[in-house]
């Protein structure tokens, strides 16, 4: 994704990988976002560990 910023090009899709939401959800207290696009309300505090 960042490659794709950098050169100016679009993704093929604005949502986030289903194995990239699926490896990571069990490790946030939050909803995991499902597209590449900020949330327009930010999650609360995550702390840390």
């Amino acid at each position: 994704m960042v490659w794709l910023e950098m050169t100016n090009q679009r993704p093929e899709t604005n949502l986030l990988p289903n194995e990239w939401i699926n490896k990571w959800k069990s490790e946030s207290p939050n909803e995991m976002p499902t597209t590449w696009e900020d949330l327009i309300t930010l999650p609360r505090n995550t702390p840390k560990k």
